[in-house]
């Protein structure tokens, strides 16, 4: 489980179009990478949720039911999340 505020937009329009409908209706974007290895990457975009001041506490909360999560571009860092570990 990766949390994310932000996805790379660059060349790819399908992803695109599900971002600006999940900001439209300010749900949070859930979105499954495929990897070729055998290890998918599932990817939570909050910043539709308009909420900034409570990202923090809902990707401590993500990865900590997640057993080896991490979050990932998380601008607003509460100082008890820690990047690496993901709690």
């Amino acid at each position: 489980l990766s949390l994310s505020l932000s996805l790379s937009r660059a060349g790819a329009p399908l992803l695109n179009t599900y971002r600006s409908w999940s900001d439209a209706r300010a749900v949070p974007l859930i979105c499954l990478h495929k990897g070729k290895t055998g290890e998918d990457e599932v990817i939570l975009d909050l910043s539709p949720l308009r909420t900034p001041q409570h990202f923090a506490e809902i990707a401590r909360v993500c990865s900590a039911a997640h057993p080896g999560a991490t979050v990932e571009a998380l601008e607003v860092l509460s100082p008890s999340l820690d990047k690496t570990t993901g709690g």
